[in-house]
């Protein structure tokens, strides 16, 4: 778990750039707003009162599915999401320290989030659940430990969420507890009163599974899996790149050193080689962030804001930011997308 500062802001930067409401991976925000806004109300018993109980287990279900839970022969594929019922009766009933206990309190606390893992096991009618599956639904409820998936093993070298697991994630908190503190971000949500703070250990799930995409492929040279994909990233060489990195190098290279020729929506589609799904998934939204009259940091990242505006119907032409901001983009070599989703 070694990282210096710019390192650790250089993942999070990168994964924050593929969050926007619309995204797969602003499921945990949504997941999470739903269950802590029970806690924080005092009211866990109503998790499974009425029509809350369905609702609580598509809200745990549909997380797990956005975060790539629901692949290939997984016993939750093949299940309905009520398969989460005693999941969520048990958190109605669990001990609410749970959602207090951060990254800070891992060396007090370790006893308590071994029982929350503990009981969170017992209640899956899954033979041997997966550590994987055991901590997304930890972190999608409580945000009290990372995401032990393949990228986060192999960015932070933690094989399991155990107490010396989280001894090792308090020693490296500590460390850089000044710039994860600072990248607490506010979780996604469509009103600014339900939002809440992302927890320390969300910010090094960020920071590890990062990490861990970037050792994957380094190490092995390959394309982004499955995962990957999900966070809407492009690959050039060993350069991993944002969808709005991925568009400021493919306004790059329509516009040919030409800084003033205006450019449309489909001009930079056809550029970049982006299909139509994946531009409608996910692209489009992180365009419109980037344009002066809308930008919106839930969408972009505090990098890209006022690249472009409109100067016609369809038609926008780069400020003086977003030239500025295409010079960065000299180090990347055409033709060499390599497009992944």
């Amino acid at each position: 778990m070694d990282l210096n500062d710019d390192a650790i802001q250089r993942n999070i930067n990168l994964f924050e750039e593929s969050i926007h409401p619309y995204s797969r991976y602003s499921s945990f925000d949504h997941c999470y707003n739903y269950f802590v806004s029970f806690h924080k109300n005092k009211q866990l018993t109503d998790l499974v009162v009425g029509s809350n109980l369905r609702r609580s287990c598509l809200e745990i279900g549909f997380f797990l599915a956005s975060w790539g839970m629901y692949r290939g022969k997984s016993t939750l594929l093949k299940s309905s999401f009520m398969i989460y019922e005693a999941l969520i009766k048990a958190v109605s009933e669990s001990n609410p320290i749970y959602w207090e206990i951060d990254v800070a309190d891992y060396r007090s606390r370790a006893k308590e989030v071994m029982d929350c893992k503990d009981m969170i096991r017992s209640t899956l009618p899954i033979a041997n659940p997966s550590e994987t599956l055991l901590t997304k639904i930890m972190l999608g409820i409580y945000a009290n430990v990372p995401a032990f998936d393949r990228f986060f093993r192999s960015g932070s070298m933690l094989d399991v969420c155990d107490k010396t697991s989280l001894y090792h994630i308090y020693d490296f908190y500590k460390i850089h507890q000044d710039i994860i503190e600072r990248n607490r971000r506010l979780t996604c949500h469509e009103n600014d009163i339900d939002c809440n703070r992302y927890s320390a250990a969300k910010v090094i799930d960020m920071i590890f599974f990062i990490e861990g995409m970037r050792n994957d492929n380094v190490n092995n040279d390959i394309a982004p899996t499955e995962e990957v994909n999900a966070q809407d990233l492009v690959v050039i060489g060993n350069q991993h790149l944002t969808i709005a990195e991925e568009i400021m190098c493919t306004l790059k290279r329509y516009l040919k050193g030409n800084l003033d020729r205006s450019f449309s929506r489909q001009d930079v589609r056809d550029a970049g080689g982006f299909d139509h799904h994946r531009w409608q998934q996910s692209c489009n939204v992180v365009f419109q962030g980037m344009r002066v009259d809308q930008h919106n940091p839930n969408l972009v990242n505090a990098r890209f804001p006022n690249i472009f505006k409109r100067i016609a119907h369809g038609r926008y032409v780069l400020t003086d930011e977003g030239r500025r901001k295409i010079a960065e983009y000299e180090r990347i070599k055409f033709p060499a997308f390599v497009l992944t989703g």
